[in-house]
């Protein structure tokens, strides 16, 4: 059967800070996929800038209704770009056999 898990890729969210770096503890998800051998899917796998690592939620079907979300700090900053791949991508085998949202909402939230 094949396995029906929602996976997001975000590849890289560059922002303006101050020189503030994001780090993985200012990323939150409503759930994550339990480790599988090496291959870790918690929401910090989407600042790493690799395609061989995803956060991937980890409820049964579809994961529909599912997010993740990322903070920054409270003070003005510049929203260069934000950059999403959309599945996992460690092979093809692999994007094919794994489901993908349709619809993403982005929310910015003041």
């Amino acid at each position: 059967m094949k396995r029906q898990t929602i996976i997001l890729f975000i590849i890289g969210i560059s922002l303006t800070i101050n020189n503030y770096a994001l780090s993985v503890s200012n990323v939150f998800a409503s759930s994550h996929l339990a480790q599988q051998g090496r291959n870790k899917y918690t929401p910090a796998m989407i600042l790493d800038e690799n395609k061989n690592t995803t956060w991937s939620e980890g409820v049964h079907g579809h994961g529909i209704n599912q997010w993740i979300a990322v903070r920054v700090p409270d003070y003005e900053y510049n929203l260069k770009s934000i950059s999403i791949l959309n599945g996992y991508h460690k092979s093809y085998k692999i994007y094919k056999w794994n489901s993908r949202p349709k619809i993403l909402r982005i929310y910015f939230i003041y």
